[in-house]
Formats: structure tokens, sequence, C-alpha cells
């Protein structure tokens, strides 16, 4: 398990979902299931959590994996749900990653997989993909209790940390 290395970035002080997360060509395609499940639930303006205590999970074997599976392996749904990621923390790995450079995120057209917080607070399935032939990232989001599986060869992200730290003078 390896902790995503943070980045040196200029903080930001509110992050709007609605804002980052718009279709950019030769950048980014977001579904419309994630603008209905994920931004719609994000309205308003975060305060940006950043990605420390961000590190892969698992690699997903050579076949597919459930999303049960995978959120029990993690520690259950309440486990899961109290790390979820923020769509601000989905865009600073975006970010980490330009043009699909190497990164801690699979550039090799599998899924990277993150679990977020919804629309009704239904966790959904995050799936990033990096597609070299439209040179962008495509986001979408998923039911994960539904009964769907992940591809084999995907990678699934979790959190170590609830929030970022904050250091005090």
């Amino acid at each position: 398990m390896n902790a995503v290395e943070s980045i040196a970035k200029t903080p930001v002080a509110t992050f709007v979902t609605a804002a980052y997360f718009v279709t950019q060509r030769g950048k980014l395609w977001v579904s419309w299931c994630f603008t209905m499940r994920i931004t719609a639930a994000h309205l308003g303006a975060l305060v940006p959590r950043g990605i420390e205590g961000v590190e892969k999970f698992l690699d997903l074997p050579h076949k597919d994996y459930p999303n049960r599976k995978i959120i029990s392996d993690m520690g259950g749904e309440a486990s899961v749900r109290k790390y979820a990621f923020t769509p601000d923390q989905l865009a600073d790995m975006i970010d980490t990653q330009p043009n699909g450079i190497d990164g801690p995120m699979l550039t090799n057209g599998h899924a990277n997989i993150f679990y977020v917080i919804g629309v009704d607070k239904i966790m959904f399935g995050v799936e990033i993909r990096w597609r070299s032939h439209r040179s962008g990232w495509r986001v979408r989001a998923w039911d994960p209790m539904s009964s769907s599986e992940w591809s084999a060869g995907g990678r699934v992200f979790r959190k170590t940390r609830l929030r970022r730290r904050v250091s005090r003078l």
C-alpha cells in the first residue's frame, strides 16, 4: 500500500465542484451520472481537504471484483463512508497527473476507484480513467451497492485520515 505523494500546490480557499467537474476538451470528460449523483450533492463551496493520507488500497486481481467485496475488504460500509473522498480530493488526484503523466493513478485505461458520498447520502463508486486516445480523464459515478463488478486491472484508493492537518503557530 503506497501513500500518494503530496503535491506542491498553492492552497485554495474554497473548491466549487460544478466549476471543476465540467467536460474540458483534452483534459476531462464528466459523465451525466457524475453530475447528477456527485456534483448535485456538493453545490456549495468546499474547504479543500488535500490528499494527505490517500493511498492505494488494492490493485484488482485477474478477475472481475464486486463492489460489495471491495467495501467489505475495506472494513465495511460504515468505515468506507467515514473515510469517503470529497470532490476536491478527486480533483487533486487528477491534477497530480496532468496529461496522463505517471503517478498514483493508473494511466493504462483501467479504472481508478474512489468511494464518494453523493445525493441522498448514497455512497457511489467514482471511476476515473485515463483515455489516451482522447487525451483526458473520464469521470463517472456508479451505485456501489448494485451487483456490478469492477473489471480486472483496476485500482482502488482509500483515505486513512479524515481531514487535512492544520498547523498552528
